[in-house]
């Protein structure tokens, strides 16, 4: 009986000795690495996020980036592993390019990510600091301010020019891309509004091929899907067929009318979305680009006065889409409470968004609205388990799990984060 008891005692010292080191052991896994502007100063910042059983942020800065006094950066997008932004210096406005650091292997159906690149600046040319910037495939477009609108790659080799440029479209215009091939610039504002310029963009010239109007004028954001195009002024939509014509036909698109939209408009599969903040009638739109007469299908979102929606962003999650929308204060002095409204596009996966649903309303922080900076922003890994945004008059990041939005960590990084995005999922995947 003496020897069982000692035995127990040293089999449960063995187990909690064994206990402590496994968890002395645990691995820090990198999930993801994020890249923020702050619109305090002016920089844009990095950090390699990781958890052990809980969360870690390592911070960098971006190499090549501050060389010269960085006046203010302009918008920015991001395609696998390079990021593009314009940024006005002391010197001259800048287009940039930058190598995140990240790099990826195969590893049977997935990718095994490394973060032990720096990341630096690898494309800086002369250009103009557009308040817009799409990435489309392989290549960023982004607009001038005095009009017309450039475009850098992603991936450059010799048949693949790095940068090109066009006298398209007026200042800071949309841009929509259809199949690589052919550009349609938008004219907003006063002058020339409801004008659409047509450019080959194989051409190296840059030159516009045509134009045409749009009845409803004032034209706020463009976007191209399924062979067609969409032009969007702030309360109706309109359509042509993609197909080169510069006399093409223009359609209205049904359901359209009392919109109140501010761009930008973005695809997911086929369809258009975009929002509308039309008063008590807040609301996700979508539009199906394959119908042969495409309507605006409007999903209702509750808002609080005070509060609008932004523009939305998307995400594949473990074979759910979703959409992001924040409702932010109308009056940034305002005390009223922020949301991320998260909706689930197609819950029965029958490729139609038709049964949209509100799957999560979250509390965020405060933005700190002040003319182009200041707002909420959402980033995801390349996986789509986890989702990171901004809560810009907090100065924080926060990191949230998609399969339970559930916020995990808060991380203060000061200053006021505003645009974000990421590059890279968990190291190890399985």
């Amino acid at each position: 009986m003496k020897n069982s008891k000692y035995l127990l005692l040293f089999i449960a010292a063995t187990l909690i000795s064994g206990s402590c080191f496994a968890q002395n052991q645990v691995r820090k896994k990198t999930i993801t690495r994020v890249f923020w502007q702050d619109a305090v100063s002016k920089k844009l910042k990095y950090a390699d996020l990781s958890t052990t059983d809980k969360w870690h942020m390592t911070t960098g800065s971006v190499s090549g980036l501050t060389e010269e006094t960085i006046e203010s950066l302009g918008p920015m997008v991001q395609s696998g592993k390079q990021i593009a932004l314009t940024a006005m210096s002391s010197k001259s406005n800048l287009i940039t390019r930058i190598n995140s650091g990240v790099t990826e292997q195969p590893h049977g159906n997935h990718f095994h990510w490394t973060y032990a690149g720096t990341p630096a600046v690898d494309l800086s040319i002369p250009g103009s600091q557009g308040k817009r910037i799409k990435q489309v495939g392989d290549y960023a477009y982004i607009s001038n301010d005095n009009g017309g609108f450039s475009r850098i790659a992603f991936k450059s080799n010799n048949a693949n020019p790095v940068s090109w440029s066009s006298n398209a479209g007026g200042p800071n215009t949309s841009v929509a891309v259809s199949q690589n091939a052919m550009g349609y610039a938008i004219h907003n504002g006063v002058n020339g509004a409801g004008k659409v310029d047509i450019v080959n963009l194989n051409d190296p010239s840059g030159n516009t091929m045509g134009s045409f109007n749009i009845p409803s004028g004032n034209l706020v954001a463009a976007e191209a899907n399924s062979g067609k195009v969409f032009f969007a002024s702030p309360e109706n939509i309109a359509w042509i067929a993609a197909d080169g014509n510069t006399s093409p036909t223009v359609i209205p698109v049904s359901e359209a009318t009392g919109l109140s939209i501010a761009g930008p408009m973005i695809s997911e599969k086929n369809w258009v979305m975009f929002t509308s903040n039309a008063g008590s009638q807040c609301a996700l739109c979508m539009i199906n680009a394959l119908a042969a007469k495409p309507v605006v299908q409007r999903f209702p979102i509750e808002v609080a006065d005070g509060l609008k929606l932004s523009a939305p962003k998307t995400k594949l999650s473990l074979g759910k889409r979703f959409a992001f929308v924040f409702q932010q204060k109308i009056d940034s002095s305002a005390d009223t409470q922020e949301l991320l409204t998260i909706i689930e596009l197609d819950p029965n996966r029958d490729q139609n968004f038709n049964d949209a649903v509100v799957r999560a309303n979250i509390p965020v922080g405060s933005s700190k609205v002040d003319g182009e900076r200041g707002f909420h922003n959402v980033c995801f890994d390349d996986y789509g388990r986890f989702a990171i945004f901004t809560n810009p008059a907090d100065g924080t990041l926060a990191i949230m799990t998609l399969n339970d939005m559930q916020v995990r960590a808060r991380f203060q990084v000061g200053g006021t984060p505003d645009r974000i995005v990421a590059v890279g999922s968990p190291e190890h995947f399985h």
